[in-house]
């Protein structure tokens, strides 16, 4: 028989009446103050999960995607682990009606489940609960159910096709795969600079195949960044079909940080973290969440963006991402300059023209930041690439130090064979300085020679380079190869004050994001008028060494 018909004005048939009731009664809560207790949905969940499983009169779905935007501890991981456990052995296949006119489902044939993230860490936040809720579920195999948990995949116990798998590698090896569901983890992270737009787009096009579904759990984006979260909340403004968007947010309150504007905040965190009945989530305390709040380390953005669920635009990032993304060229005719040897380099093929004068520029590292080696060619239009550049790799012991030897080498065999006419390093990371004496005594000091330091250190003087760039970057003055290191530098770099408030500098976030090359994209910059002066003034440098 077909669906019943509607009983109240705006009902319709959905899969996720059912499907909520068997999350009920098979899972628990993973981890928390409520740890080890059936799962309980908060009415704002079934609001979310039963609009998202809604069906046609002919069983068709009505949304193929999803985000569920909201605060930080709202609870969006565990929300996600229950997802892929749904859609991996729950009833989300439209199989009919029953006799009462009730939409019946089923589980899938083969369900290929995928927790998605743009590095290993963050799919962990996902799939960690997703571990846990299993094993404390009656669908372990440990607990007479028909599910194995291994550390990578989850699978059925009798050997039928089907897994949940984290999934963090390049949009690339994930083209093509036969795909049921996929959580697409904090997208508001997933830059393009990590590939992440393509990374969802490709996840979207495997559930094409299957008819399946991706749903995004996220905090709220930085506008501005060019993430997946927030091309999600255009297309949503835009009415995008088949999308269903949902973002808890609170009140707008602006200075949050007075205590005269306490108890407005705190009506405004429980209106973000309303449980759908008119109170918040009973695992968040709002009064530590207010405490929160008024840490100094938590800035304007933030707060409004990870406690308020309101997007905001990063107004501490030094460069605005989509003007530097559009001013990328990749270089279409790159020639080999190096010799091979280079054990923990990074070494680009070179796209800049023989005998055209560049410049080169060294941020150095000793241990954990990166050291970068970047050129700027100065034609009508200044052109930035990436020459070579060194990142600790993830399995490093504690004694590893970047090769110094490779440093050394790389810089040789690019003044070799370009017309490099300046050769800039940092001279305010002191633990290099004995490279750099072997570099003059090997170079020469400009104007006899190629060595120039630039003290970034120094506020006035980065300060003028920075507001250089800056401006540059927003005429659209340059372009730049496009590399993705360089790329996720820049968009890492953070606008800060010096100590005594009066001139700019670059800075990191925090520790794990990199913007060593951001730092030689902008002093390079401010030496190409010197560049090219030595340029008029030099003979071709090619085969110095």
């Amino acid at each position: 028989m077909p669906w019943r018909g509607a009983e109240y004005e705006g009902e319709f048939p959905s899969l996720g009446w059912s499907l909520i009731e068997w999350w009920e009664e098979h899972l628990k809560v993973p981890a928390g103050p409520l740890y080890g207790e059936p799962f309980r949905l908060t009415n704002d969940q079934v609001q979310f999960w039963v609009r998202f499983y809604r069906v046609t009169e002919r069983g068709q779905r009505v949304y193929r995607r999803g985000c569920r935007m909201g605060p930080k501890g709202k609870g969006k991981s565990p929300e996600g682990a229950m997802y892929c456990i749904g859609e991996f052995a729950g009833p989300v296949v439209f199989d009919g009606w029953d006799a009462n006119g009730e939409p019946v489902g089923r589980m899938r044939d083969f369900p290929i489940v995928q927790v998605a993230a743009v590095s290993e860490e963050q799919d962990h936040n996902l799939y960690g609960p997703l571990r846990e809720m299993l094993a404390e579920s009656r669908l372990s195999a440990d607990n007479g159910g028909f599910v194995d948990l291994g550390k990578t995949r989850v699978e059925f116990k009798d050997g039928r096709p089907g897994k949940i798998e984290p999934v963090s590698a390049s949009h690339g090896a994930r083209e093509g795969q036969q795909l049921t569901a996929a959580a697409l983890e904090e997208t508001g992270l997933w830059f393009p600079s990590k590939g992440g737009p393509k990374l969802a787009a490709t996840l979207r096009r495997n559930a094409t195949k299957t008819n399946g579904s991706t749903v995004e759990f996220t905090n709220p984006p930085a506008i501005g960044e060019g993430s997946v979260a927030e091309a999600t909340m255009e297309a949503a403004d835009k009415g995008a079909p088949g999308l269903l968007f949902d973002c808890a947010q609170g009140t707008y309150v602006e200075d949050f940080k007075k205590v005269e504007n306490h108890k407005a905040v705190v009506k405004a965190l429980k209106e973000a973290y309303d449980d759908g009945s008119g109170k918040p989530v009973p695992w968040v305390d709002v009064e530590r969440v207010y405490s929160d709040l008024l840490d100094p380390d938590t800035t304007e953005a933030d707060g409004y963006r990870f406690f308020f669920g309101i997007p905001r635009k990063a107004e501490n990032r030094a460069f605005d991402a989509k003007q530097f993304d559009a001013l990328a060229e990749p270089n279409e005719q790159a020639r080999v300059w190096f010799e091979p040897g280079y054990r923990f380099a990074e070494v680009s093929p070179s796209g800049i023209p023989e005998n055209e004068p560049c410049l080169l520029a060294f941020d150095g590292a000793r241990t954990r930041d990166c050291a970068v080696f970047t050129a700027w060619t100065f034609g009508d239009v200044p052109k930035h690439h990436h020459v070579a550049s060194w990142t600790r790799p993830w399995n490093a012991t504690a004694d590893y130090q970047h090769p110094r030897a490779e440093y050394k080498a790389a810089a040789t065999e690019f003044i070799a064979t370009h017309n490099c006419v300046l050769f800039a390093f940092d001279s305010s990371f002191h633990q290099l300085e004995s490279l750099y004496e072997d570099w003059v005594t090997e170079f020469g000091e400009f104007d006899d020679g190629l060595m120039l330091e630039f003290p970034t250190a120094s506020g006035q003087r980065m300060d003028r380079a920075i507001k250089q760039i800056l401006e540059d970057t927003r005429e659209g003055l340059y372009r730049h190869d496009g590399h993705p290191l360089v790329t996720e530098h820049v968009h890492n770099a953070v606008l800060a004050k010096q100590p005594g408030g009066r001139w700019l500098t670059l800075v990191k976030e925090k520790d794990s994001l990199k913007i060593d090359a951001a730092v030689t994209l902008t002093f390079g910059y401010d030496l190409i008028p010197l560049a090219r002066t030595a340029s008029a003034e030099l003979v071709p440098m090619a085969g110095w060494a």
